[in-house]
């Protein structure tokens, strides 16, 4: 009986495999390799990132929605995206992967239309004096870039 059962798993295993299967298998394993190796969001760098804001803040307490109070937060801006970019870049290389694989792209095409929007919304805005607006309607266009990178 045992022996029958070994002929029959032996005849099995010299079928020839369906070259189909055979790639769909290839695709979900390359597939599964790519988004396992590069996150694109290294979490140390985002640290980094959040602890800018700090002084940032404090500086920017000490004047109510001015000229000077903007421009404190315009360079916190270009510090924060420079410091994301560098980390991006690095966590790729250490992963020997491009910055711009797909993980890397989605978070940039995530974060981009609602970044540019609240640039764009940021000078009618403060030209309008509702300064005290704007830390609001750029958090909130921040979570929608959040919650896009997310959903993907």
């Amino acid at each position: 009986m045992r022996e029958h059962r070994i002929r029959r798993l032996r005849s099995a295993f010299r079928r020839p495999v369906d070259a189909s299967a055979v790639d769909d298998l290839r695709f979900i394993r390359q597939t599964m390799e790519r988004s396992a190796a590069f996150t694109a969001v290294p979490g140390w760098g985002m640290f980094a990132v959040g602890a800018t804001a700090l002084p940032a803040a404090w500086l920017a307490s000490h004047y109510a929605f001015d000229l000077r109070w903007l421009e404190i937060w315009i360079c916190e801006a270009v510090l924060a995206i420079s410091l994301a970019i560098v980390a991006i870049q690095s966590k790729a290389v250490r992963r020997g992967l491009p910055w711009t694989s797909g993980p890397g792209r989605k978070v940039a095409l995530s974060l981009v239309p609602p970044v540019a929007a609240a640039a764009i919304l940021t000078v009618p805005l403060f030209r309008a004096n509702l300064g005290s607006v704007l830390p609001g309607m750029w958090m909130l266009l921040y979570g929608v870039g959040v919650r896009l990178i997310a959903s993907q």
